[in-house]
């Protein structure tokens, strides 16, 4: 009497060792064809021929190894897919097998699939056969048809896996392409810049009687202006670049903050006349230079700015306040008469892309606004504050003290 697939007593579909029988001519049923390289390490001769017999009606590619020796010289000429292993062999036992696979320098030969088959049914087995690094455990007499069906499941999982892979290898050598093509465009760009800078000092320091006047001098100022401005934005682009990075770090430079602040309101100037907004500045003790990065303070509050200036209500006014105190604290802020952040979504608008349903409503953006102003705050060893309440406007502070500021260093 026939028994079912899941049964372990004799059928058609089943193989016990020492009986040497053909199998009936049914194969799986297929979507798509089978194709990949099978090892069948096996030291019962009929066995493997059942087996080998079977896997080619399937349309995979077979080798054979009566030996652990053999299987490993197999696997490192042949480098097969799958590994079909029996446990108790001549020569090296199917443990040492798969250690040898899973310990190999290959990663392509210690990421192969293997299924460990052997007539040691204790439990114990199985775990030791999965803790050494198998897929899959079979306990003989075991149903061919569980095997290819087994086969076939690790075979499609590691297809899966390695195009995974490729796919990210391949979206790494284009991001590193990507980062090489960046850094050679900032390069070329920041070197022509410094050239038209220095030619246009050159020529404001030495231009000749028969071309100086009011218009020549205003178009050489206007020339290097622009090529100052031109060189900030490609600092900062790569600065907004670099940050992606895990070894992300700025370095520390004097600077006077009034520079700053002026022209970044000169920067917003026009478009706060648009809304009729009024931007003013208070510097306090600040005649003396501070020390952080100046490109990264110029990106905070530009971010601070452009969000003020986009959700203030028209008529209002933009406050700027600068400060170092005496205890050496140094601490910039911009407020604004705005639509203000809800309570329930200030601990959310510093995450990256996160938009506020009433920002949006607003005008558009790209909720990296906070993110970057935070981010490189932190990265100086600084802190961010935000008071706020809806409908009623926002203060945003950023904030250095001496402590956090020589600890980040």
């Amino acid at each position: 009497m026939l028994q079912n697939d899941n049964s372990l007593s004799y059928t058609p579909d089943t193989f016990i060792p020492g009986m040497n029988m053909l199998q009936k001519d049914d194969t799986l049923c297929n979507d798509m064809s089978s194709t990949g390289k099978i090892l069948i390490v096996e030291d019962e001769k009929d066995m493997a021929d059942l087996l080998d017999f079977r896997l080619k009606k399937e349309n995979y590619t077979t080798f054979m190894a009566h030996d652990g020796l053999s299987a490993c010289h197999i696997i490192e000429d042949k480098k097969p897919d799958l590994v079909l292993l029996d446990i108790m062999l001549p020569k090296m036992n199917g443990w040492e097998v798969c250690n040898f696979i899973r310990s190999n320098r290959n990663s392509e030969i210690a990421a192969t699939p293997i299924i460990m088959m052997t007539a040691l049914g204790a439990h114990e087995n199985k775990i030791k056969g999965l803790q050494c690094g198998a897929d899959s455990y079979i306990p003989k007499p075991y149903s061919v048809k569980e095997v290819l069906l087994k086969c076939r499941n690790l075979l499609s999982s590691k297809g899966k896996h390695s195009s995974l892979q490729n796919q990210i290898e391949v979206f790494k050598t284009e991001k590193k392409d990507q980062e090489d093509m960046n850094s050679m465009l900032h390069h070329e760009l920041r070197s022509h810049l410094n050239i038209i800078l220095a030619l246009c000092k050159r020529l404001k320091k030495n231009m000749p009687e028969n071309i100086s006047g009011e218009n020549n001098n205003k178009y050489l100022l206007s020339i290097e202006k622009s090529s100052l401005h031109l060189s900030g934005i490609t600092d900062e682009i790569s600065l907004l670049h670099n940050m992606t990075h895990e070894n992300f770090r700025l370095s520390t430079e004097h600077f006077f903050m009034k520079d700053i602040v002026d022209e970044a309101v000169s920067s917003y100037q026009s478009l706060a006349r648009l809304k009729k907004l009024i931007i003013t500045s208070e510097l306090i003790n600040l005649d003396e230079k501070i020390s952080l990065n100046k490109i990264a303070v110029k990106l905070i509050l530009s971010n601070l700015l452009e969000n003020a200036v986009k959700y203030s209500n028209p008529k209002s006014e933009i406050k700027i306040l600068s400060e170092r105190k005496k205890n050496g604290t140094f601490s910039l802020s911009v407020t604004d008469s705005g639509i203000g952040i809800q309570k329930n979504d200030l601990e959310f608008v510093f995450n990256r892309f996160y938009r506020t349903e009433k920002a949006k409503r607003r005008c558009k953006g790209s909720g990296l606004g906070l993110y970057t102003i935070k981010k490189l705050t932190e990265e100086m060893g600084g802190q961010v504050n935000i008071i706020s309440e809806e409908d009623k406007g926002c203060k945003v502070s950023v904030i250095f003290t001496p402590q956090e500021k020589s600890a980040k260093n």
